[in-house]
């Protein structure tokens, strides 16, 4: 069963991200692309790479069915599978859940999420942020209990001994 969600994935105990691997040739042609349109991306002040730029055009995305599409594509040429020995799919879901999370960590505000997502209320946005800012706060809780974990126990409160050279 695909797990479209974060919180589905949480439910049924599986990793929150895909680990897929390319070949190194697929990699190779990622890079070169990325430099081919890096001046374009400048003089743009944009950070996607995969922008179109007809002639006498502004430069844009590509439309989002066909990049999914040709995300697939070549998912498929180069035969890249999941952890688990499937061909992976990539979906408009999994696109839209990477960039309402970046587009947070970067400080945009709910309605700039909302206008990028394409939704008409700001309170649908609003969820995304709910979802990302509980993962952050579970993040920095571990990481402050921990470190009163082992300000408050010691190595040798452990019964761990060092080593004298």
């Amino acid at each position: 069963m695909t797990h479209k969600t974060l919180s589905a994935r949480k439910k049924k105990g599986v990793p929150s991200y895909h680990k897929i691997m390319i070949t190194e040739r697929l990699a190779d042609e990622i890079i070169t692309f990325a430099k081919e349109t890096e001046k374009l991306r400048r003089e743009c002040k944009l950070p996607y790479i995969f922008l179109v730029k007809r002639q006498g055009c502004k430069p844009s995305m590509l439309n989002m069915n066909y990049y999914i599409s040709m995300i697939n594509k070549l998912i498929e040429m180069y035969d890249i599978r999941s952890i688990e020995g499937e061909l992976w799919n990539f979906t408009n879901r999994q696109y839209r859940k990477t960039l309402a999370v970046t587009l947070i960590e970067n400080g945009a505000t709910i309605e700039e999420l909302a206008y990028w997502l394409g939704h008409l209320n700001r309170s649908t946005a609003a969820l995304y942020y709910a979802e990302v800012r509980a993962k952050k706060l579970e993040e920095m809780n571990t990481e402050f209990f921990k470190k009163q974990f082992d300000l408050l126990i010691d190595n040798e409160q452990l019964g761990v001994r060092s080593k004298s050279f």
